[in-house]
């Protein structure tokens, strides 16, 4: 008897250490984010053009810095940004842990992130596309093109960034393909210039961000938008901050959100806010 109550009190244990692990931190409120006079800003580490990055003068700059900043300014608190995050699964830990109150930083709407987190309207609807290695591509074109359905093969290899949503999107848009994973765009960029993959599946956005990065070898990429897919980029919001929310998605309103590629890229100048 006694060793059977000791059974049930160890597994009652483990399941409430289970359930303690698997819940939320606690998530500031919007009174209290005025209250304590700082908005806490979770943003990737890896530089994402022309979302976040460094000027030259070694400063944070880009549209989601200003953004956030901006967003402080008119609550009338002070923007604290956190870039630490490694992976968009770790900026969604931090929100669903209260590490930060909002991301801002190029961050997909996702159902699978939706489970667990809030997001504000998108600010940002982005197409995707394919960037082809043009040694590859010429080696392969029939009558001067290579269609995209005809990249859908499985002796194509496909590049995309691990853990982000293009990681669900590739597997829809190209089930065939041997997919490869590379932990940051830099890495991805660089894999299709030397061969390692043929083709990078990634939003315009980020094809525009590689091509820039490498202007001296700009002959050896070749873009193609994949049509019919958008991804739609918002702010993440930690989980039961509603009153925060209603906020952000009216100021998103305000602004004339969403924006497309060209915007984005014209209202990352300072002027822009």
């Amino acid at each position: 008897m006694k060793k059977n109550l000791c059974i049930v009190f160890f597994r009652g244990l483990t399941a409430a250490m289970i359930l303690f692990v698997a819940m939320p931190g606690y998530c500031r409120t919007l009174s209290e984010i005025l209250d304590q006079g700082t908005l806490k800003i979770g943003m990737i580490a890896e530089k994402d053009y022309p979302f976040v990055f460094k000027d030259k003068m070694g400063k944070m700059a880009g549209f989601d810095v200003r953004m956030s900043h901006d967003i402080a300014n008119k609550l009338g608190v002070r923007a604290v940004i956190h870039r630490t995050a490694e992976t968009y699964d770790r900026l969604t830990e931090m929100l669903r842990k209260g590490e930060v109150d909002v991301v801002v930083s190029n961050y997909t709407i996702t159902l699978n992130r939706a489970r667990y987190i809030l997001y504000s309207e998108p600010y940002a609807r982005i197409p995707l596309g394919v960037l082809i290695n043009t040694v590859w591509y010429a080696k392969n074109k029939k009558n001067g093109v290579v269609p995209l359905k005809r990249l859908d093969r499985t002796d194509v290899t496909m590049g995309t960034v691990r853990s982000s949503a293009m990681e669900k999107h590739l597997k829809h848009a190209f089930p065939h393909v041997k997919a490869k994973k590379f932990a940051n765009t830099g890495d991805l960029g660089r894999a299709l210039l030397n061969g390692e993959i043929n083709t990078a599946f990634c939003t315009m956005m980020t094809s525009h961000f590689i091509t820039q990065q490498h202007k001296n070898r700009r002959l050896m990429i070749r873009e193609e938008p994949v049509p019919g897919i958008i991804d739609r980029i918002g702010i993440g919001i930690s989980p039961n901050a509603y009153h925060l929310k209603f906020w952000l998605d009216e100021y998103i309103r305000n602004r004339n959100m969403p924006f497309s590629v060209d915007e984005i890229l014209r209202s990352t100048d300072p002027s822009a806010f």
